[in-house]
């Protein structure tokens, strides 16, 4: 934009799945007059991955401007209301591109880090395209201390929760690694513990290709603790369907004897002018000494129609008792679920509405021998959109829960097995997020939650003070009350300032706070200063101060200060 800020991030599967941490190095410049604003990028063509040829070709591409004072969007390639600015099968083409791309790129990235307590380590990234579209990635020592914080989350439900992947090296040859579902393979498995804590990467290579229709891909990486190897194929009939096959492994470095391995395979069918999108996988994860049965296994199929102004979708899973691959996410086991959604999307010419959403959606679950039933839900949902950017949604949920064996809540709250059922309503209501000072909050109430009440209030808000400074705030505030405990209170809360004096340097401070038990306060937190000076294309100063807070004073606080200095090489030979 005009004060110079940039964002990338990769689509993929047309739009399915979006990456916002993926990474490129690329410069922009924007400018205006009286009668024309102006915009003009320098992209490498190597964070393209453009191979060389001889003859001409085209590329897809696509021009959008967000236009803030009329909430509208403007689109060089016209997009069919419904599938949003990137959906690059609707993209025009630049065509007239021959010889370009020549040569070997070769990109290094050597790093110093030198923290307090007292630690110094180096390492490197190294990048080079081996054949005419076929890439190289090695990593030895890898760091990751400029990502970064998670997101504080409470988790008030009986199951884990996934985080999104931001170390760069996972982040590169998405559209070849990218698997159907995360259930066979999920990156973030691998150089994390259980507890999400890091463990160093000793190093990792990484290998992917594209042979005309033909996508392969391989990865192994070394930890202080494991080896783990992923290998990929993917065949893609033109714009019309894939098929894709993917198999991963690990080992504890402690007990070679011992692997674990899981394979799946992956379909994705555009029809109908790709208004009709299939997408199906199965996977396998068996590690045991006995014969592979359904325990074993876990499937995904989903079809939906994109076109408005009807969009039904139906979503099948499954997931056996004993699967459980190795680096994959798996969120429940032992079940069968069944999805239907109808939404119905209508365009009006009053009350100032941009768009005006009906959807109709529920699910049913039983466990994965189809025997027994482990609960149902249904909502209805009406979402609308005004042209002047302010938003509004209201939803009504009847839920049912089974749960099967006792669990403990936070740690420290036993929930009996049984059947809990209620009902959930929600209002939700945004502003503009293109205006200044943008924000939205939500509050939700149900009888529904372990026989027992829940209600949550979620508020989020960004404020751009100037040019220079941007303030935000998100904070999610849920008060249980059930049988089983005294009432109590949940909280986090992220707030970060951002000072931006050049488009080169960013500084911010963070503040995570969450109060995650039965007690009255909050009991945790952390606090983090970074400043991130990119000084040439690519190579980056890092300074952190992180401190752990601990606010009813059981632990010492934990402190650390990091310098990390990283250096980007590119040429091509």
């Amino acid at each position: 934009n005009l004060a110079t800020a940039q964002i990338d991030f990769i689509a993929l599967e047309n739009g399915r799945t979006f990456r916002t941490e993926y990474d490129a190095v690329w410069e922009a410049s924007a400018s205006h007059d009286d009668n024309f604003w102006y915009a003009e990028f320098r992209i490498p063509l190597a964070e393209l991955g453009l191979p060389y040829a001889d003859e001409p070709r085209a590329i897809g591409f696509n021009a959008s401007r967000d236009h803030a004072t009329r909430n509208a969007v403007y689109d060089w390639s016209q997009m069919p209301p419904g599938y949003g600015p990137v959906s690059a099968l609707h993209y025009g083409k630049i065509e007239g591109f021959e010889k370009v791309g020549g040569g070997t790129p070769f990109t290094i990235i050597p790093y110093v880090l030198a923290q307090y307590p007292v630690d110094a380590k180096a390492g490197l990234d190294v990048r080079t395209r081996v054949a005419t579209d076929s890439w190289l990635e090695i990593t030895t020592l890898t760091d990751f201390a400029q990502i970064d914080l998670d997101d504080p989350v409470v988790n008030l439900s009986r199951f884990p929760l996934r985080l999104a992947e931001k170390r760069p090296f996972f982040l590169s040859g998405l559209e070849i690694f990218n698997f159907n579902s995360p259930m066979l393979f999920f990156s973030r498995r691998i150089g994390l513990d259980e507890d999400a804590d890091q463990i160093p990467i000793y190093s990792g290579v990484k290998f992917r290709s594209r042979i005309g229709p033909w996508g392969i891909g391989l990865l192994d990486v070394v930890t202080e603790q494991a080896h783990s190897a992923v290998g990929r194929v993917r065949y893609n009939f033109g714009n019309i369907a894939y098929l894709g096959l993917m198999s991963t492994m690990q080992h504890e470095l402690n007990d070679l004897s011992r692997v674990r391995h899981a394979s799946g395979a992956d379909f994705g069918l555009r029809l109908f002018d790709y208004r009709l999108s299939v997408n199906a996988d199965w996977t396998v994860a068996h590690n045991e000494p006995r014969a592979i049965g359904p325990e074993d296994m876990a499937g995904a199929f989903d079809i939906q129609w994109l076109e408005e102004p009807f969009k039904p979708r139906l979503t099948f899973n499954f997931v056996g008792t004993e699967f459980d691959p190795v680096l994959g996410f798996v969120r429940r086991d032992g079940f069968f679920s069944a999805k239907p959604a109808l939404l119905w999307v209508e365009r009006p010419e009053y009350l100032g509405l941009q768009t005006l959403q009906f959807r109709l959606a529920g699910t049913t679950l039983r466990t994965d021998d189809f025997a027994n039933d482990l609960g149902q839900d249904a909502s209805v949902t009406i979402k609308a959109n005004f042209r002047n950017g302010w938003s509004s949604k209201a939803q009504v949920k009847y839920q049912r829960d089974i749960v099967e064996e006792d669990f403990d809540l936070l740690g420290n709250v036993t929930i009996a097995a049984n059947t809990y059922e209620g009902t959930l309503g929600l209002f939700e209501i945004g502003s503009n997020n293109r205006n200044d000072l943008s924000g939205k909050v939500s509050y939700s109430f149900g009888n529904h939650y372990f026989d027992g009440q829940l209600q949550q209030v979620r508020l989020a808000s960004t404020w751009n003070a100037n040019r220079l400074v941007r303030v935000s705030a998100d904070a999610v505030l849920s008060f249980v009350d059930i049988p089983v405990a005294d009432r109590f209170t949940t909280a986090t809360l992220k707030a970060t300032a951002e000072v931006t004096p050049s488009p080169d340097i960013v500084s911010n401070v963070t503040l995570l706070l969450v109060d995650n038990d039965l007690s009255a306060s909050v009991d945790r937190g952390v606090a983090q200063f970074r400043v991130r000076w990119r000084y040439r294309s690519g190579s980056d100063v890092f300074f952190v101060y992180r401190e752990d807070l601990d606010f009813v004073g059981t632990e010492n606080a934990d402190r650390s200060l990091s310098f990390k200095l990283n250096y980007r090489f590119d040429t091509v030979f």
